[in-house]
């Protein structure tokens, strides 16, 4: 599986000019959905293109959607295979025209369009992004076109979502010291003595919510994001809004600033595990949404099962779960959230770490264990209890159903009482199955004992050479924004009323970009000093797709 995402980029160096799009003699069919009609200089489109197309089906079902690929910039031929596609619309009473283009506001396409048929004409500034359910983002806003009068600001994102007019209010000075930039699925909030950083290209991937927003905290090379800075901006929100926004860290484990964002507002915060993405299924059916965390290196690492916890000012030092899923399909639910039973024995518990398997009914806090990026921790049994041979068996059979993609960063540790030979039996286990073994204590930095069943977790307070008040990471450069020339409009129109930006404008020009392949490279040389130096990290491995589809939200 790969990270499902669109760039729709402005025409980069090199490219020709006065580019046609193909089949210049004829209209194009409707690509990937009915209304739908791909515009692009290649013979055979690029499969980013199509998807695009489909991905919009749901936005043609009430009009004509025009998707034109960056390379195509002869307006004039343009309009010319729009007008027999356009005549049709009309005599079927379609009055409303998507017109998904880079700088399609300042072409001057829009406007020849209402001039010359009874219709309105959505078109944005900027560089857009298709996401899914036909949703659409910009930078610079979407603006609607009709003959007589000028154009209407829309707003970044087409179909504007319930918290659209609230986060647009936000202003550069809502947090003091910090930037704020606009991504699909609400802002990100960075310190601003970062040189206008441009918005790294995973941060367009997590989708847009029509009524729940991320409030994405840090960003590659971006440190110290301030528990003040956060709580200033969801102070400056309507409840309704802020109580349906989420706390998402870039990197690492964003819990204790979240902890510390609850009491300074008085009230509860959803914080996420990691990034909620959308991963493309490689048999073609609909993306499917994880939590993924993201390692330092800025790469995609192993899908959560603690895909977000709710904490309040009375809440102990984990919160309450609120978001999981099951580790295995087809597991009976335990008597806690989060918990399934694997016999009539042993439970598996979901943690923010990754896995606890332990006796059947006992209370388990494991989940509360801080979360790491580059290890999948399934932690096993309890300190100074004996080990059961029953256990054995279970936790082979567990491994075996297991998700092959976070193999390679799973660490197995034991907190119980082994003898020798069941030592013996479970490294013969984990070799079996890939994984590392581990006794007690083998986590750096952290006393993993503290964060198991009858053990009361301590809030760790990380010194500021550990981690800064919110834990970011820096990504690779190939995730970044790049910048290209714009598309100058044949006939520029009569200036529109601008949409009011924070962020810097290179931060809007952002390039066509292949799909993000999340793929094993065994070979790759560790580099996460934190680690030991045999465990590879900031490795991307494949994301396998679950055997049975696995629930958002789990129920007790």
């Amino acid at each position: 599986m790969s990270l499902w995402q669109s760039f729709l980029g402005r025409r980069g160096p090199g490219s020709g000019g006065n580019a046609q799009a193909a089949g210049a003699q004829n209209p194009p069919a409707p690509q990937g959905a009915p209304g739908v009609y791909l515009f692009h200089p290649a013979q055979h489109p690029p499969q980013h293109l199509t998807d695009a197309a489909q991905w919009l089906g749901p936005m043609a079902r009430d009009q004509v959607v025009f998707l034109v690929d960056s390379g195509v910039d002869d307006t004039t031929s343009l309009l010319d295979q729009f007008t027999p596609i356009l005549a049709a619309a009309v005599h079927h009473r379609v009055g409303r025209v998507a017109l998904v283009m880079a700088d399609g506001a300042d072409s001057g396409l829009a406007g020849r369009i209402t001039e010359a048929w009874p219709v309105e004409v959505l078109a944005c500034r900027g560089v857009p992004v298709v996401g899914p359910g036909g949703t659409l983002f910009t930078h610079q806003g979407w603006l609607r076109f009709a003959a007589g009068r000028a154009p209407d600001v829309v707003g970044r994102r087409f179909p504007a979502p319930v918290w659209q007019a609230a986060f647009s209010r936000l202003t550069a000075d809502t947090a003091e010291g910090h930037r704020i930039d606009h991504i699909p699925a609400g802002i990100i909030l960075r310190p601003d003595r970062y040189a206008a950083p441009p918005v790294p290209a995973l941060a367009h991937t997590v989708p847009m919510e029509a009524t729940s927003a991320v409030l994405l905290v840090g960003g590659p090379g971006a440190a110290g994001t301030s528990a003040e800075a956060i709580a200033s901006v969801l102070a400056a929100l309507p409840d309704r809004i802020r109580r349906a926004t989420r706390l998402v860290p870039w990197s690492g484990d964003l819990l204790p600033v979240a902890k510390e964002v609850a009491h300074l507002l008085d009230t509860e915060v959803e914080v996420a595990g990691g990034l909620p993405l959308l991963l493309d299924a490689a048999d073609g059916e609909a993306p499917e949404s994880r939590t993924l965390l993201v390692s330092a290196d800025g790469d995609p690492t192993w899908n959560a099962y603690v895909e977000s916890v709710v904490y309040g000012p009375l809440d102990g030092p984990g919160g309450r779960l609120k978001r999981w899923r099951p580790p295995l399909a087809g597991l009976s639910p335990g008597p806690q959230d989060g918990t399934y039973r694997l016999s009539d024995d042993w439970q598996v518990a979901v943690t923010r770490a990754g896995l606890w398997v332990g006796p059947t009914g006992q209370d388990t806090s494991a989940w509360e264990r801080p979360v790491e990026a580059e290890v999948l921790a399934i932690d096993v049994g309890l300190p100074g209890v004996a080990t059961d041979d029953s256990l054995l068996p279970v936790l082979d059979g567990m491994l075996s159903r297991l998700e092959t993609s976070g193999r390679e960063r799973t660490m197995l540790q034991i907190h119980a009482e082994c003898t020798s030979d069941q030592l013996t039996q479970l490294r013969r286990i984990t070799v079996r199955h890939g994984i590392g073994l581990a006794r007690r204590g083998w986590l750096p930095g952290v006393g993993a004992n503290e964060y198991l069943p009858g053990h009361a977790p301590a809030v760790v307070q990380p010194s500021p050479q550990q981690q800064p008040t919110a834990a970011v990471a820096s990504a690779p450069a190939a995730l970044m924004s790049s910048t290209a020339p714009s598309l100058a409009p044949a006939e520029p129109p009569a200036e529109p009323p601008p949409v009011h930006e924070a962020e810097n404008p290179e931060t809007t020009r952002v390039l066509a970009l292949p799909q993000l392949g999340i793929t094993e490279r065994p070979g790759a040389a560790a580099s996460a000093g934190a680690l030991p130096g045999w465990l590879t990290s900031g490795t991307p491995v494949r994301v396998a797709e679950p055997s049975e589809p696995t629930a958002e939200t789990a129920e007790a």
